[in-house]
């Protein structure tokens, strides 16, 4: 199960760093004067482009949760410690990250690092070899 929560967490980050328009028809609207752009608001209000990012930039240099984030996931109570038991309920906790760089998921994806922490453990990027992308 950990497995397949990695290789789904790499995936979301995989698709939400690429973006929508690699992956399918992006939804145009077309304004007044006929040209097709990204727009809000029925077309009142456009944006431009956002830069792209190097994804890689996002990794962390030390994956660390800082102490004042690190909580029981069962009853809440505060933990100290990178690892072990809650003082509290006794819920088996780690904020340690499981899968390292260079770790391949699944015989396809290459771990580059971890980008965060959140409510279901840690986010990673990863690179589909198969893919090239």
């Amino acid at each position: 199960p950990d497995v397949l929560r990695c290789l789904f967490r790499l995936l979301f980050v995989f698709f939400r760093l690429l973006g929508p328009d690699r992956f399918g028809p992006q939804r145009a609207v077309i304004g007044a004067r006929g040209s097709s752009r990204r727009a809000l608001g029925a077309g009142l209000v456009t944006l431009p482009p956002l830069p792209s990012l190097d994804p890689l930039l996002s990794l962390m240099a030390d994956p660390t949760v800082p102490e004042r984030k690190r909580f029981c996931n069962n009853c809440g109570a505060k933990v100290n410690n990178e690892k072990g038991f809650c003082p509290q309920c006794g819920q088996e906790y780690s904020f340690v990250p499981t899968l390292n760089p260079g770790d391949v998921v699944a015989g396809q994806y290459e771990v580059k690092g971890a980008i965060a922490f959140g409510g279901l453990g840690w986010i990673y990027l990863g690179w589909d070899n198969v893919l090239s992308h």
